[in-house]
């Protein structure tokens, strides 16, 4: 009896998942982005009455039962497992390169790039909504309930909060620099960083202060010496090339290299490091898989700031 109830209900949230998914694709294919919101909520309640038809007996029959409560609970750990170690919101190349072509078209399919914004993950916490309800609306609301109703309608109002939120809010960018005030808002289309509008909030912010720590990464930089002419990388890597020195990774502690009239301090490090136009960028990964850094050198003959990747000569020359 158990596990028929466990069953079932995991057959149930599968069609309202599947449905789900099913018809934000639908979506995705005949809307425009900047469309109302009305098109999606209306195939929403157009999901839940086409399941209704077909599954009313089950969920009249396990909407109030631990094996829904258990098995939706699970289902929505692990729908935000899969969301946050899946990279969210990036760009197609990102996910190839980390996952791969075909990998990357099954994710997009199943939402999965955005999971926290899926129709399916949604749905998920909608029916959650509904169990607590009906499972609140079996006792008397009286004092010696009152701790089984908060209990209950408590993660009601903050799930409604947050879909609110969602739904009417929006999210945007203030620019402001030490000292200054300002209301304007730029404000960024929905689920992405691209500003499309700007507002004027009700009241004004100011930044009096602010602070940044960094901390120093767990890497050393070793220099080796080489002739003039034509740099030989794989001498520099191997084992047989002539080490100067080696220097932990200090941020903005200058280093004085022995012998050499040269000296040189961390601006900043990449765990992930790739060029583009010209400058260092984070890729979204926690991991340092591709170390760079960015150094501000000092010679004689000026000051100039180096990219240097892990793999590579980075720029050797002074300008």
């Amino acid at each position: 009896m158990v596990y028929k109830g466990f069953r079932e209900v995991i057959f149930l949230l599968l069609r309202f998942i599947l449905l789900g998914v099913i018809l934000e694709n639908l979506y995705e294919l005949v809307a425009a982005p900047d469309r109302a919101n009305w098109l999606s909520m209306s195939l929403l309640c157009l999901l839940f009455g086409v399941v209704f038809i077909f599954s009313r007996k089950q969920i009249r029959r396990y909407i109030a039962t631990p094996y829904f409560a258990i098995t939706s609970l699970v289902t929505v750990a692990l729908a935000t497992a899969i969301g946050t170690f899946i990279v969210q919101n990036s760009s197609p190349n990102v996910y190839e390169e980390l996952y791969g072509q075909q990998a990357y078209k099954l994710i997009k399919l199943l939402v999965l790039h955005d999971v926290f914004h899926a129709w399916w993950y949604v749905i998920l916490f909608v029916l959650l909504i509904v169990s607590l309800l009906k499972i609140s609306l079996v006792r008397p609301l009286n004092y010696d309930n009152l701790g089984f109703h908060l209990s209950h309608l408590g993660p009601i109002i903050i799930i409604i909060g947050f879909w609110t939120d969602y739904y009417v809010g929006y999210r945007g960018l203030i620019q402001l620099l030490k000292g200054m005030e300002s209301s304007k808002v730029w404000v960024y289309q929905r689920n992405t960083n691209k500003v499309v509008d700007s507002m004027d909030l009700d009241f004004v912010i100011r930044l009096n202060n602010f602070e940044t720590e960094k901390y120093n990464p767990d890497h050393r930089l070793q220099l080796g010496e080489v002739t003039m002419g034509e740099v030989d990388l794989a001498a520099i890597n191997s084992e047989n090339a002539r080490i100067i020195s080696t220097f932990p990774l200090e941020i903005d502690k200058n280093r004085r290299i022995y012998n050499y009239d040269i000296t040189f301090k961390l601006k900043e490090f990449y765990p992930n490091f790739y060029l583009e136009y010209s400058y260092p960028q984070d890729k979204d990964d926690v991991e340092p898989t591709n170390p760079g850094v960015l150094l501000e050198i000092s010679t004689p003959h000026g000051n100039n700031l180096v990219k240097l990747p892990q793999d590579g000569s980075g720029e050797p020359v002074l300008y």
